[in-house]
């Protein structure tokens, strides 16, 4: 009875010392308790009960394996081993009547295991070391210039890293995986040191801005805007682990403002021209007829143009102001030009006289003394300093040199007519009868005619000189009525060829060949207008072909010496 109550006891406290070897918040002052209180049990038990408690023990630090990098840490096949035997001994303890043997053989199985364990405690001192210099990426080039993926998967990789680290009874197999994805993330980081160069030049371009027309003539709000823009980027030059994105931003802006600029080189060419203008003064009516003190002011406007234009980096305000004195100064001059207005007007008439048939069929003598009025005129309207008086001699001598012109309209009629008489030239003998040479200088005198025709502005002597070479070429016609009376004759025999020996004798093929030239001539004779070539070749061919009938008269003498004999014939009969 007792040593049931002590078992149910010894159980019950087992039982608890489990519980509390697994509960990691246990007090100690617990424990002490506990293992005292089970000691003393094991004390009252039968001194002669199997001893399990080394085995037990041995056993139940198992529970803690999790937690103790020996083991997290071991070889695989090591942790299989000891696995094995952590059963193997928990069913040997769990044996009902188990021998002193069995247990002591199941502990030193269990324990050889335990000793084979070779895991050592996890080393996170690389992990931790490659984790903490993402501290310091703010101020390394490599990251703050990198590509905003390879940052981002720098910073996931770094705070997988410290999870890593911090989480309790971490593996190595984990910490060397975080370590790796960690140091690739590291080195796929691909920034370079900020090359502040560019934005440094453009910078330092500033430091010749008032020498530069491009600012100090640009509009007041841009060179503002780049005041601005190079004390931002001093500010950026100056900033300490500074971004390329940084530089690069400010860099833009800067330029931006830069180009914006839109001062020009600094135009004097205007007030330099009208600087210039008073070196011809004394030569110009405007100045030395103008009133003295207006004199006074223009001399001295010049003068302030031209200190201004001798300025070094002077502003085109300066400039325009300078210009606008000096204009106002020329403008006040009051003295009058000389009216060349209405020579200009009756010389440059001039340039159309090829066109004006008062001109072109005037006399000769009389385009002379035009065109030397022309020249003379000018001339007085090129010279430098021309009076009025010179100006109005010169207009009176052209104007009547114009009124004496006497040309009139050309007269074209009578080329004209000429001309159109070549349409029937074809049906009139005086030139399809003409030589050949005669007819071509007949053609070529009619196409010359109408090219004059057609002229513009033709003069009358160019007219008359085509009408002169046309009527020539005409009257040089030798052309005469066609005469069709041989080939007539000729024709006219075919009428009693049949009564012709030399014709119904002939050769049958000189009788066609006949026959054919008959029928040509005949054609010929009928056609209008014929040609005398066409004429005489038909002649020609027509006598040829009676030449060649090769009939001859019909021989009948021994018909007429049989018909003389046939009395003598019928005294036989």
């Amino acid at each position: 009875m007792q040593a049931r109550k002590l078992k149910k006891e010894y159980d019950e406290a087992i039982e608890e010392a489990k519980k509390l070897s697994a509960d990691p918040y246990a007090y100690q002052k617990t424990v002490d308790e506990v293992v005292k209180n089970l000691k003393e049990i094991i004390e009252d038990l039968d001194g002669n009960n199997t001893d399990k408690d080394s085995l037990q023990k041995l056993a139940d630090e198992s529970n803690t394996k999790d937690s103790n990098s020996k083991y997290y840490n071991a070889d695989s096949d090591k942790q299989a081993a000891y696995n094995k035997a952590v059963e193997e001994a928990k069913a040997t303890l769990a044996k009902e009547n188990v021998s002193q043997a069995e247990v002591d053989a199941e502990k030193t199985k269990l324990q050889e295991a335990k000793d084979a364990l070779n895991g050592v405690d996890t080393d996170k001192s690389k992990l931790q070391e490659l984790s903490d210099e993402s501290a310091t990426k703010d101020s390394n080039a490599k990251y703050y210039n990198a590509d905003a993926d390879k940052q981002a998967a720098y910073d996931k990789a770094v705070e997988e890293a410290k999870a890593v680290l911090a989480k309790e009874n971490v593996t190595q197999t984990e910490i060397d995986a975080a370590k790796a994805k960690l140091q690739e993330a590291k080195d796929a980081l691909n920034g370079d040191q900020t090359t502040k160069e560019k934005l440094q030049a453009l910078a330092d371009e500033s430091n010749t801005k008032e020498s530069n027309t491009k600012y100090y003539n640009a509009d007041v709000d841009k060179q503002e805007e780049y005041n601005k823009a190079v004390e931002e980027a001093k500010a950026v030059l100056a900033k300490e682990n500074v971004t390329q994105a940084e530089v690069d931003a400010a860099k833009a802006k800067l330029q931006q403002a830069k180009d914006a600029l839109n001062g020009a080189d600094t135009n004097k060419e205007a007030l330099q021209s009208l600087a210039d203008e008073s070196a011809t003064k004394d030569t110009n009516a405007k100045y030395y007829n103008a009133d003295a003190e207006k004199q006074t002011a223009y001399n001295k406007a010049v003068e302030e143009a031209k200190a201004v234009l001798a300025k070094e980096n002077a502003t085109q305000t300066e400039i325009e102001a300078a210009k606008v004195k000096l204009q106002e100064a020329k403008d006040a001059l009051n003295g009058a030009d000389t009216n060349k207005s209405k020579l200009q007007e009756l010389s440059d008439e001039s340039a159309a006289k090829d066109s004006n048939s008062k001109y072109y069929n005037a006399d000769a003598e009389k385009q002379t003394a035009y065109n030397k009025a022309v020249e003379e005129a000018k001339a007085t309207l090129a010279k430098e300093n021309v009076s009025q008086e010179e100006v109005d001699a010169a207009k009176a001598k052209l104007q009547e040199a114009k009124n004496a012109l006497n040309g009139s309209d050309t007269n074209k009629e009578a080329l004209q007519n000429l001309a159109d008489e070549s349409n029937g030239k074809d049906s009139n003998a005086k030139y399809y009868n003409a030589d050949s040479e005669k007819q071509a200088a007949y053609d070529k005198a009619v196409e010359d005619a109408n090219k004059v025709l057609a002229k513009e502005n033709v003069m009358q002597a160019e007219v008359d000189a085509a009408k002169a070479k046309l009527q020539e070429a005409k009257d040089t016609l030798n052309g005469v009525d066609t005469n069709k009376e041989a080939l007539q004759n000729l024709a006219d025999e075919s009428a009693t060829k049949d009564s012709n020996a030399k014709y119904y004798n002939a050769d049958a093929d000189k009788q066609e060949a006949y026959n054919k030239a008959v029928e040509e001539a005949k054609s010929v004779l009928a056609k209008e207008n014929v040609t005398q070539a066409e004429v005489d070749a038909a002649k020609v061919k027509l006598q040829e072909a009676k030449d060649a009938l090769n009939g001859a008269d019909t021989d009948k003498a021994e018909l007429k010496l049989l018909v003389d004999n046939s009395s003598e014939l019928q005294k036989y009969c």
